[in-house]
């Protein structure tokens, strides 16, 4: 489970250069210059780097089938590894002592990007060859999973908590047939459980995980593997998935009728196709926003977390920054369907979103689309704020 950066790990090794995107200070955009790719088993520079002592992040690296994924619309793998960005004259003073006798591509390689000045700098993206269990502790499994959800059953449903809590039970009961459990065993369990006092959510996902791996021990499963194994099967299984979803009764915690009709889409690689499309689409639209628009901290958080990028879970305090976020959301009208992203920031924005239509229809009412009515809104100001004093009183 080590996070240090290991050479013997690597399956391969990309440089990018890269440069500030206007009117953001923290953002990053790939030049297309500069680009130099180790893979197929070569190690020379992914050794030379072994001896740079670099402040390296341990993190989730897109992994394209080539050169061209940060530049195309190509279908990426997410697989953890080591990134670090850092000004090309600081790469080429602490790699100098380890570069003698490099390849002649490698050196030509160093001679090029010794032509670019600051503001350019040089990002290194190290992939692994495998997960760890670190890696899918630490990673992006949820997030994976989390877009399955939206996909199949749409962005609500994916974060409703009626639906998933039921659905899980459902799982864990069957994961108990399996092995071999009873019915009576379940019945004595609830009884135990529905006798004490409510736990605490955090604590109890954690005794889940640990519960489930023993038990995985016990029947001989390794338990990532499974993991990665049934979110890929859910995906080519995701319009049965659906249609059953749908034939289930309203409120009952029962699930649907697996045998219904199947809706239309039987493509499934289609439809993940059309997901990446969309994303792109929807980031370059976001893009523009930040370049033109009325950008709060409450906007941006929610704009990010539509792009899925871990950012501050600023939410908004007023009407004012209510506001940005509609005008936010009148530009890239797309991320209504990534709610179900903006309710993960906290437990404010899950507040929020649950109840977003009054609290947009609310504004609205009182002070019109951006401002149109009235310069104050003082029945919104008091809808936001009751929205964080249920979270601080229940917490």
């Amino acid at each position: 489970m080590n996070t240090v950066y290991d050479p013997s790990l690597i399956a391969g090794v990309t440089c990018v250069l890269v440069e500030p995107v206007p009117n953001d200070e923290t953002s990053l955009t790939v030049t297309g210059d500069g680009i130099f790719s180790e893979r197929d088993g070569g190690t020379e520079l992914r050794d030379i780097l072994a001896q740079t002592g670099l402040p390296w992040e341990h993190d989730v690296i897109n992994r394209g089938r080539g050169l061209t994924w940060w530049l195309l619309d190509e279908e990426v793998t997410e697989v953890m590894g080591w990134r670090v960005t850092l000004a090309i004259k600081e790469f080429l003073r602490v790699t100098a002592p380890y570069r003698t006798g490099c390849s002649a591509r490698l050196d030509e390689w160093f001679k090029e990007i010794g032509k670019y000045r600051d503001p350019i700098k040089l990002t290194i993206m190290c992939s692994k060859k495998f997960w760890t269990v670190f890696d899918h502790l630490k990673g992006d499994y949820q997030k994976r999973a989390g877009e399955w959800a939206s996909t199949c059953f749409g962005p609500m449903v994916a974060i409703d908590c009626f639906h998933r809590r039921n659905r899980f039970i459902e799982e864990a009961i069957e994961l108990h047939q399996a092995s071999r459990g009873t019915v009576d065993e379940i019945i004595q369990l609830v009884k135990h459980v529905y006798n004490k006092p409510a736990g605490d959510p955090h604590q109890e996902v954690g005794g889940t995980m640990v519960t489930l791996a023993t038990l995985c021990n016990a029947l001989g499963v390794d338990l990532l593997h499974a993991g990665e194994d049934e979110l890929a099967r859910v995906w080519e299984e995701f319009p049965r998935i659906r249609a059953k979803q749908a034939s289930a009764q309203e409120g009952s915690p029962l699930p649907g009728d697996l045998n219904v009709p199947l809706p239309g889409i039987e493509d499934v690689s289609s439809a993940r196709s059309a997901c990446g499309s969309e994303k792109a689409s929807l980031e370059r639209k976001i893009l523009e926003w930040i370049a033109t628009g009325s950008v709060g901290a409450s906007s941006k958080a929610m704009a990010l977390a539509a792009c899925g990028i871990r950012s501050r879970a600023d939410h908004p305090h007023d009407p004012s920054d209510f506001n940005r976020c509609l005008q936010l959301l009148d530009a890239v009208p797309e991320i209504r369907s990534h709610f179900n992203q903006v309710a993960a920031l906290s437990s404010v924005w899950k507040r929020l979103i649950t109840e977003w239509d009054e609290l947009e229809e609310c504004f609205i009412t009182e002070a019109g689309p951006n401002w149109s009515k009235a310069r104050s809104a003082p029945k919104t100001y008091e809808a936001l704020a009751k929205v964080v004093r249920h979270i601080m009183d229940t917490t």
